[in-house]
């Protein structure tokens, strides 16, 4: 029979262990946050943006105004998707909310066409709202680092069920999240979704 002093020991021990235990698990997931984030500085906190605006320069009426605005070659012309259907895209929805409208009709396209019911432009994605709240330009680099972060924090919880131990957990996390795929489909806000909704 354990004595009570005993056990009021075992059970403060125990608590410490887990204490401590809930505090390493915290730090892992303030690493997942932080890696992106230190990633991605220049497009969050920063005065830069993953939209390839010089992009549009290539495109009459724009490309006459290249010289004067001092934009030279595009850093990547394979990206004007981004700029020109993505970024407009979340423009518009933004737009007709402004006006108190459901974004259902886009009249901006030959005579309109339906737009709510396209679903690409993932208006209904719950993470949109951060285009929704944030400037647009800016809400790009925020849903960037919101997915990796999410990327590597649901990979490590997979693993971790898995019965592997934290720190390969933690590296599999990092891994999956900073993976060329994922990298370079930064650029794909609709890509890195679907990526994350694998792991859910």
């Amino acid at each position: 029979m354990a004595l009570p002093g005993r056990q009021e020991t075992l059970t403060r021990r125990g608590r410490y262990l887990i204490r401590r235990e809930r505090l390493k698990d915290v730090l892992v997931v303030l690493f997942f946050l932080a890696l992106p984030l230190l990633l991605f500085s220049p497009v969050t906190i920063g005065d830069r943006s993953l939209v390839p605006f010089d992009n549009l320069y290539t495109f009459q009426p724009w490309q006459t105004f290249a010289e004067s605005m001092e934009v030279g070659v595009p850093h990547n012309e394979l990206l004007s998707d981004l700029l020109l259907e993505n970024y407009a895209w979340k423009s518009f929805i933004v737009e007709a909310l402004r006006d108190g409208q459901a974004p259902l009709w886009n009249p901006y396209l030959f005579a309109g066409v339906p737009f709510l019911a396209a679903g690409q432009h993932s208006a209904l994605y719950p993470f949109s709202i951060l285009f929704y709240i944030l400037p647009v330009p800016r809400a790009y680099g925020w849903f960037t680092v919101l997915h990796l972060f999410l990327a590597a924090l649901l990979m490590h919880f997979f693993v971790r069920k898995l019965n592997v131990g934290r720190l390969g957990a933690t590296a599999a996390g990092v891994t999956y999240a900073l993976s060329l795929f994922m990298i370079v489909s930064v650029d794909f806000p609709m890509v890195i979704a679907a990526r994350l909704q694998c792991l859910e």
